[in-house]
């Protein structure tokens, strides 16, 4: 049957033959840029019973180990911490308090975890003599002895064991913790005897408010001291500034001699002196400019009250004008030469003179008085004056002397304010209470508390499998075999053609035979499979002869030639299978035939091609191997090593002459990786096929395999992985699996 054959079987209508060019780049159909997110799982599934046999061993030894712990019991104390107590003396006011906040708790934590407090425990109860706390007084017990063994040794045990150690061990077996962000702190002991554990978790609670009331004793009493020492500073500092006020007073008095009160009293009387003297000058002022007036005037000068009140100036006034009526009289009877008259005349002029007297006497007397006044108001001035200097000067002592004085009630209300603090400070000693409480005792346990051996086991089990899933994806990420479609093309950025199961009996020491003989079976079908895809790329795009290759020996590459082989001829197609591994020579083997005359002697041209072609029983195919037997006739060339033969022009005429022989031409070449035969003979072919063995073939292996090939410009049609074990591979992948339906199709 022709090519035509191939056509049909492929469902297609065969073409014209063309070439195409052989370094056109392949498609790649899954792309290689896609995020597989079932990766991870699908390695972890793949290493299953990695992960199992890691996750047992670590599960069997947290299972010894929790066995190996002793039994502990664990006794818990609760403290209040609280401040709000009433007290009889202000302590407050002497002793800070503690103040109720989330840092005053954790603060009063690290207190009771302190090494100060811890030592004191350690006193107390003589734990340094405890072999538990202790480890230099004894050989350790025998689970310590297990663990240190696997640990590694204890760093508190040896010689020269110190206190230090001695409260490093009860730290680690104590846990103090705040209850639900209360102020309520639980003290928990955890040792290996119960009525230990009590007495450890109650005497560190004690101990933890005697330290807190000590500290308050402590301090109250620095603070009486302190208290002391400044009362008697400041006793003395009252006592000096009252001797500074008395010596200011007596200086005082000798300076001043009266008190203020007095000077003002007597600046208040002259005041009024001088007020009444300042009244009566005047008066008199005014009385005498009057008088001086009327000296002129007899009308104004008889109104005057001076004259008025005056009986001799009246008696006087009387006489005169008496005199006037009798000089009239005789000057009107005598005329003004009687000697009566003149006498009268002289009479009047005698009273007027002597009335004149008596009123300048009066204006002297008013003057004089008047002159006195001024005199004794210019004097109560000047008193006055010197007495408001002095209320000046003693008022400012006064506020010299008030200040003075101010100072001494202050020195004296401090030193009060003092002594009374220092009196509450020494009574704080009867009345001190802690700021915190015990209010729950730790009682001795009837069960014990650990170890968690269910936990440990269950947790060391978790470890087992999280470790064996780390080791897994390690390994994984280390591991550089190929197992799918994807990391083909992620290496190579070829598709991937088949798949060929993994073989074992007789398909690796008959390939032909089981193939004839088990046309229903797995293997078949997928060498069918891929027998489809190639039959596309031989009418499509004239693929005639195909090399067949992988990157290392031992990867299924003439198994897999002969069954694909096989495949095509079972479509009626002529197909030769040249035996191209001539170090190895496979094809001949497993095909099943013998050779007389075979490859050499068509290479050397000592045989035409019909004649060296041998036809494979079962299956009908044609086979171009390695003689079994020497060429009985010699050529010039038979001397020649087979290698040189291969690489010469008689493998390019033998491959011409099948191309016109036959349908499709498979070629078993050699490894790409280790020689250079396969570079050869990959330019000769119209295609190659790369093979690599699943979980077997390292990736750098097929990616240089397929660097190789194409520098020699030789088509790589795609990349087929053998030997896949889809036993193992069960859940790693989508891709189906035609054993899942080899009973749907038995028979057919």
């Amino acid at each position: 049957m022709a090519r035509a054959e191939i056509g049909r079987a492929a469902g297609r209508k065969p073409p014209v033959k063309a070439h195409p060019p052989i370094d056109r780049p392949m498609p790649d159909p899954g792309g290689t840029d896609a995020i597989n997110l079932m990766a991870p799982i699908l390695a972890l599934w793949r290493r299953k019973w990695l992960i199992g046999a890691v996750a047992a061993v670590v599960a069997t030894l947290g299972v010894l180990a929790a066995l190996a712990l002793p039994t502990t019991f664990s006794a818990t104390a609760s403290v209040i911490v609280d401040s709000r107590r009433q007290s009889i003396v202000d302590i407050r006011s002497v002793v800070s308090q503690l103040d109720i906040d989330d840092a005053s708790v954790r603060g009063e934590v690290a207190a009771l975890t302190s090494t100060y407090l811890l030592s004191k425990v350690v006193e107390t109860l003589r734990l340094d003599q405890d072999p538990e706390f202790n480890p230099s007084l004894g050989a350790p017990p025998a689970w310590r002895r297990m663990i240190e063994a696997i640990l590694g040794s204890d760093p508190d045990a040896g010689e020269g064991v110190n206190l230090d150690v001695v409260i490093a061990r009860l730290r680690r077996s104590l846990a103090v913790e705040v209850v639900n962000n209360s102020t309520v702190i639980d003290i928990t002991a955890t040792v290996l005897f119960p009525r230990k554990a009590a007495l450890i978790a109650n005497t560190l609670a004690q101990l933890y408010i005697d330290q807190q009331v000590n500290l308050k004793i402590a301090a109250a009493q620095r603070a009486a001291d302190t208290l002391r020492n400044r009362l008697d500073a400041l006793a003395t500092d009252v006592a000096r500034a009252e001797t500074r006020v008395q010596e200011f007073q007596t200086a005082q008095l000798e300076t001043h001699g009266q008190s203020v009160a007095v000077t003002r009293q007597q600046l208040l009387e002259i005041g009024v002196q001088l007020a009444r003297v300042t009244g009566e000058r005047t008066a008199l002022e005014a009385r005498k400019a009057r008088l001086d007036e009327a000296q002129g005037d007899p009308a104004a000068l008889a109104s005057l009250p001076e004259v008025v009140d005056s009986d001799l100036i009246q008696t006087l006034r009387a006489r005169v004008i008496d005199l006037q009526a009798r000089e009239a009289q005789m000057l009107t009877r005598f005329g003004p030469r009687h000697p009566e008259a003149e006498r009268v005349r002289a009479e009047l002029d005698d009273q007027r003179a002597a009335l004149n007297r008596e009123i300048g006497a009066i204006a002297a007397a008013l003057g004089k008085r008047t002159e006195t006044a001024r005199e004794t108001a210019a004097a109560l001035t000047a008193a006055m004056r010197t007495l408001e200097a002095k209320v000046i000067r003693q008022e400012t002592d006064g506020v010299e002397l008030t200040r003075r004085m101010a100072e001494v009630e202050a020195a004296r209300s401090v030193y009060v304010s003092f002594l009374g603090r220092w009196r509450e400070t020494s009574a704080i000693a009867e009345f001190s209470a802690a700021d915190s409480r015990i209010v729950s005792a730790a009682r001795v346990p009837n069960n014990s508390s650990g170890p968690p051996r269910k936990l440990i086991a269950a947790m060391a089990g978790v470890l087992g499998l999280a470790l064996g899933a780390a080791l897994a994806l390690v390994l994984n990420l280390l591991d550089q075999r190929l197992r799918s479609a994807e990391d083909v093309r992620a290496e190579t950025g070829l598709r991937v053609l088949g798949q060929i199961p993994l073989l074992r009996g007789a398909w690796l020491r008959a390939p032909l035979s089981a193939m004839s003989q088990r046309r229903s079976s797995a293997p078949a079908e997928y060498v069918r499979d891929l027998r489809t895809l190639l039959a596309q790329e031989v009418m499509e795009e004239g693929v005639e002869v195909i090399a067949i290759t992988s990157p290392l020996v031992r990867e299924g590459k003439s198994t897999t030639t002969l069954l694909l082989a096989a495949s095509f001829a079972e479509t009626g197609a002529r197909v030769l299978v040249i035996e191209g591994d001539v170090r190895r020579c496979n094809v001949g083997r497993l095909a099943g035939v013998s050779v007389t005359v075979g490859l050499r002697a068509a290479l050397t041209g000592a045989a035409p091609l019909h004649d060296a072609v041998v036809q494979a029983p079962h299956c009908g195919l044609w086979v171009l191997a390695m003689e079994t037997a020497p060429v009985s006739t010699p050529t010039p060339a038979s001397g020649l090593a087979i290698t040189e033969l291969m690489q010469g022009d008689g493998f390019q005429r033998i491959l011409d002459q099948a191309r016109q022989d036959y349908d499709v031409v498979l070629i078993d070449m050699p490894p790409a990786m280790p020689l250079s035969d396969a570079r050869v003979l990959a330019r000769l072919a119209d295609g190659v096929i790369m093979l690599a063995r699943w979980d077997s073939t390292p990736r750098r292996a097929l990616r240089r395999a397929v660097t190789r090939l194409q520098a020699a410009r030789a088509r790589v049609l795609g990349v087929t992985l053998t030997y896949v074990d889809f036993e193992r591979r069960a859940g790693e992948t989508d891709e189906p699996d035609y054993r899942n339906f080899q009973s749907l199709y038995a028979g057919t």
